[in-house]
């Protein structure tokens, strides 16, 4: 298991569609991180995640990943991302 903590993020605001996204103050993995996000979803896209298994853990939940796309992000939130790596 490896955790995950990082990302290229910069700037304040992401438009997204006819969205502005505005960046969120986070604790990520036990990092205060500033990450331009609406939802659990657009972390994991933050952190070039898609598509990997991860598992989240928002403020003591865990989330699925059908629960992604509607679960909001706030500031100081806490949020766990750890990802399975293989190795020998």
């Amino acid at each position: 298991m490896t955790e995950v903590a990082q990302g290229s993020g910069t700037g304040h605001e992401l438009a997204a569609g006819n969205e502005v996204v505005s960046e969120v103050a986070l604790i990520v993995n036990g990092e205060r991180r500033t990450v331009r996000a609406k939802t659990i979803a657009d972390v994991i896209g933050f952190f070039g995640l898609e598509g990997k298994p991860v598992i989240v853990e928002a403020d003591g939940a865990i989330l699925t990943k059908p629960q992604w796309d509607g679960a909001p992000v706030r500031d100081g939130m806490r949020i766990e991302l750890v990802q399975f790596v293989g190795g020998g």
